[in-house]
This record gives C-alpha cells, structure tokens and sequence, in this order.
C-alpha cells in the first residue's frame, strides 16, 4: 500500500476516537434488488442486534460501528439508544436512488471510497464482535479483523451472522415494497418510493 493512503488511513482512525468494548456491524441494504439470480431480504438494525444479542451482553459492550452504505440504516440505528453507534461520515444512498452496477460509489470518487473502506478495516480490527449478513465485504471484514487480533485463526473475535436469504418474519418501520409479497412491487429490480 502506498505511503500517503496509509499515513491518510493512521490520519482518519486517529481522528477517529473509536471507544472499546465495540462490536462492528455490517448492514448490506441497497443493493440486494441488483442481484437476480439470488435473493436477500431486507432486514431491520434491531434483527441483527437480536441476533448478537449474548454476545453484546456477555462482552459488555456499549459502542457499535455500523458499516452500511445505506442512509435508512443510519436512521434506524439512532433510534436504538441503548448502544454507542459510530459511522464512518461519508455519502450514502437512499433506499429511492437508483443503484446500479456502473455506480457503486455513493460519493462517485473511488479513491475517497476505497480510503473509507481501508478506515474501516482498521477500525473493525479494533472491535471484539462481528455482527452482519452474509456477503462478500463482511466476510473481508471480518477476515481482517482476525488477522489484526492474532496470527491464528482459530483465535478470530466471535462472528454473529444473521441469514438474509431467509423471508424477514418480524415488523419493518419502513418495508421495501419489493419484499412485500402483496405489494404491486413484489420481486421487482428497481422501485421508486412514493413517502
């Protein structure tokens, strides 16, 4: 890795001021409608905080940050008080923007993005639990934060992991209209929300 993005990376994690015990979680939202061939469900902050649920109990711990390019995953977790939510500050979608494959980046700079994203690895090594779904940036997440605790895999921090391919069974605030089987929307890619 060059020179600057790592004294940029040490710069922003210094800044950052992450408080311990903390546990990362990762909430994959918006770009689950891009994926046709496999299906993920919406599923609220408060389903993954049931999920690891004995794990945050039995570490003590009190701050979690969030991993998410999703504005409405923001939103929620500020409404669940009893935890320290940390974010990285950076650009985020809407559930009502348009997500396509030729524009990942919320901010539109891939250099700006991948800084963020090497940020958050290192702050992520500094946490004690790993909370997400199942997806490929959770899994390199999570694979970092082993190897910043301790050379032995077998040592990696405990890993909560809530299945998004099964149908979400409890409440949302806000469904995704395409995840409501009665819903005129139901199954399709791309759905502009009329709230």
């Amino acid at each position: 890795m060059r020179y600057w993005v790592r004294q940029e990376v040490r710069r922003r994690v210094a800044k950052f001021k992450l408080r311990e015990p903390c546990a990362v979680m990762h909430v994959r939202q918006n770009d689950i409608a891009l994926h046709d061939n496999w299906r993920r469900f919406y599923y609220p902050v408060k389903a993954y905080i049931d999920t690891a649920e004995d794990a945050i109990k039995a570490m003590g711990i009190h701050t979690i940050l969030l991993m998410t390019d999703s504005a409405e995953v923001i939103d929620e977790a500020k409404k669940i008080e009893d935890f320290e939510w940390r974010w990285m500050p950076k650009h985020r979608f809407r559930r009502n923007s348009k997500v396509t494959f030729e524009d990942q980046f919320p901010s539109g700079s891939p250099k700006e993005e991948t800084l963020v994203l090497l940020t958050l690895f290192q702050l992520a090594s500094e946490c004690r639990l790993f909370i997400g779904g199942v997806s490929g940036f959770g899994t390199l997440a999570y694979r970092y934060m082993c190897l910043a605790h301790t050379k032995n895999v077998w040592d990696c921090p405990p890993v909560r992991v809530l299945d998004q391919h099964k149908e979400y069974s409890g409440s949302h605030e806000k469904t995704d209209p395409r995840q409501n089987r009665s819903s005129k929307h139901f199954g399709q890619r791309h759905v502009d929300r009329e709230d």
